[in-house]
């Protein structure tokens, strides 16, 4: 007995080509999904990027008050002798009335801002902090005592001291005199500091320019030469050899 099936068509052999280019991967997003235009998308810029920098800082620098005062008032100067050089019919004479008007309510403004912080000091001067200050002692200006440091010369003790102003975070135009003069101990040097230094409207740097010139090498050699030249041998308990040695080590 013989069994007849009938089979269905096999289907023609398909070839897939599994080499295919992985650029022919890529997936398309539907054409609504896209925008038309990339200026659509709210994506910030470089220009709308604010940059950092020292302005950003609450370290950053504070203006000048003084510098801007100066150059203002030299502007009214200017603006002033070139209004009063112009004849009546003048048609600018408004112009540079307003001007000048201008000008002179900036300076009346920077004078009053110059005067509050002189009143109100922008820095911390706590009382902890300052007494922290280095002891004023520069060699062979004074007599120094040796148990405490002793600064070789007058630069070393200035940066010492703006250093720890630094390290403080105080403004050094408004808080040097405190730190100065709890500093000095040498009762020479203070009277100096409260008859001379202290009364003047001086800033750091301007500070600075006075104690190279009050206690600088040339002022050493003039203290050094006063000692010499008052020099005494002690006859009771100092023989001439040792006033010779104590001569000799003091040149």
């Amino acid at each position: 007995m013989s069994q007849s099936t009938d089979f269905a068509a096999s289907p023609a052999p398909v070839n897939v080509d599994l080499d295919v280019a992985m650029e022919n991967t890529a997936v398309t997003a539907p054409a609504d999904s896209v925008p038309a235009s990339t200026a659509a998308l709210d994506v910030p810029t470089a220009a709308d990027t604010p940059a950092l920098g020292t302005k950003d800082s609450k370290y950053a620098p504070k203006p000048d008050v003084r510098a801007m005062l100066e150059q203002a008032r030299q502007d009214a100067s200017s603006l002033s002798l070139a209004y009063v050089a112009l004849a009546q019919d003048d048609p600018s004479r408004p112009l540079k009335k307003a001007e000048l008007d201008f000008m002179e309510d900036k300076v009346n403004t920077l004078t009053k801002t110059l005067t509050w912080q002189k009143k109100v000091p922008t820095g911390t001067t706590d009382a902890r902090l300052v007494a922290q200050a280095p002891i004023f002692q520069i060699a062979r200006i004074m007599e120094c005592d040796p148990n405490i440091p002793v600064f070789e010369n007058i630069h070393i003790y200035i940066r010492r001291l703006e250093k720890m102003m630094e390290t403080h975070q105080v403004d050094k135009d408004s808080s040097w005199k405190a730190y100065l003069s709890a500093s000095i101990l040498d009762h020479a040097v203070d009277q100096w500091f409260c008859e001379y230094l202290s009364p003047l409207d001086a800033t750091w740097s301007q500070a600075c320019i006075i104690l190279v010139d009050r206690f600088s090498d040339k002022a050493s050699d003039m203290v050094t030469a006063k000692a010499l030249f008052t020099m005494k041998m002690n006859a009771n308990r100092e023989t001439l050899a040792a006033f010779s040695l104590r001569f000799q080590s003091a040149l």
